[in-house]
């Protein structure tokens, strides 16, 4: 997302991303690790949004654009 799709995404959306991806991992994974209220609450605020925002994008997003992305990815 960050380097395919950085015309739809800003680096806060970026980031958020990432830290609610981390926030799971460790939810899942360590039981001992606690979620602060503030994460939670940020979370819980802007995956609705966030979710809103991916389906929009999905609709807008042109068959070039899907090109072009799939060629870079191909040269990894």
């Amino acid at each position: 997302m960050k380097f395919y799709l950085d015309t739809y995404f800003n680096k806060e959306e970026v980031e958020l991303l990432n830290s609610s991806m981390k926030t799971r991992h460790d939810a899942q994974y360590y039981a001992d690790r606690a979620i602060s209220t503030q994460v939670y609450r940020q979370m819980s605020k802007n995956a609705p949004l966030f979710f809103a925002k991916c389906k929009d994008v999905a609709q807008k997003i042109s068959y070039k654009e899907i090109e072009i992305i799939r060629k870079k990815l191909c040269r990894y």
